[in-house]
């Protein structure tokens, strides 16, 4: 497997786990579909795909793990419209302007009846611990979406001294200066 968009973090102290140890520990947090009301889910899967029950792979001293992530979509536009409505008919009814704070009661109340509605997207981010070198790489789009995968797998293992990678000089800026 490729990783295309790799997330670099150093383990600050080694990972003395066995395959099966983390596979038991990541079957604490596995991944669960988001309930009729939840915004979203977060847990581990099998990197090995659906037909494979186990939650770490190891293949010459790394172990392969996968993150799995549900959220429902609710855009932003449908919840304005729906409030907007329910605004105009208290409003008409009561013969009041609603103040902010019922405005914001109404809009939570209202994403609550259209959350079970909602579909519902999910992605896979994959990690490789690398315990022989002292690496963890993450195949994550953004470093918030990196941080979440990081963030579990403390919360599953209970402390993970890591460091995402710097360099001294930012690439972009090396590449920009050949170029010139």
């Amino acid at each position: 497997m490729w990783f295309k968009n790799l997330r670099l973090y150093r383990l600050l102290q080694p990972l003395n786990l066995t395959v099966d140890e983390l596979h038991e520990r990541l079957q604490q947090r596995v991944f669960r579909h988001c309930g009729s009301h939840d915004p979203s889910s977060l847990g581990w899967s099998s990197p090995l795909g659906r037909l494979s029950e186990r939650l770490a792979h190891e293949v010459s001293g790394s172990i392969m793990i996968c993150a799995r992530q549900e959220d429902k979509l609710l855009p932003p536009a449908v919840v304005t419209e729906a409030l907007e409505e329910k605004v105009q008919e208290l409003e008409a009814n009561e013969g009041r302007k609603l103040p902010r704070r019922e405005r914001n009661d109404l809009r939570d109340e209202i994403i609550h009846q259209l959350l079970p509605r909602a579909f519902a997207r999910s992605f896979n981010t994959f990690a490789m611990i690398d315990k022989q070198n002292g690496w963890i790489l993450l195949d994550a789009v953004s470093a918030k979406k990196a941080e979440g995968v990081i963030s579990l797998l403390r919360e599953t293992l209970g402390s993970l001294p890591v460091r995402p990678f710097e360099v001294n000089l930012a690439p972009a800026a090396v590449f920009t200066e050949w170029l010139a």
